[in-house]
């Protein structure tokens, strides 16, 4: 394994563990899945460094990227402006 593989790990272990951490506050949580996602998207571009198939596999994980970005962020504000916070402890679903 060359140096990037294990850079890309070390990213995506970190942000694993910023989920599990930060399991209650909406924010952290986008962040953390944004962080995994350009360490996945990173990985992939060094296989398709290899073998050129995963090449479409990271134009497809940076996509979905992008939408997970949008959504979450849609959520959050839509959250935010009903709770005032972004604390998973108060949100139930019959308040929203």
């Amino acid at each position: 394994m060359n140096l990037m593989t294990w850079i890309t790990l070390v990213l995506s272990m970190s942000a694993l563990l910023a989920i599990i951490l930060n399991r209650f506050h909406l924010l952290i949580i986008l962040l953390s899945l944004e962080t995994l996602m350009m360490s996945l998207i990173i990985h992939s571009i060094i296989l398709a460094y290899f073998k050129s198939s995963f090449f479409i596999l990271s134009l497809v994980l940076l996509s979905m990227s992008a939408c997970e970005a949008s959504v979450g962020l849609a959520m959050l504000v839509m959250i935010i402006r009903a709770q005032g916070s972004d604390n998973m402890k108060v949100l139930s679903m019959q308040k929203l």
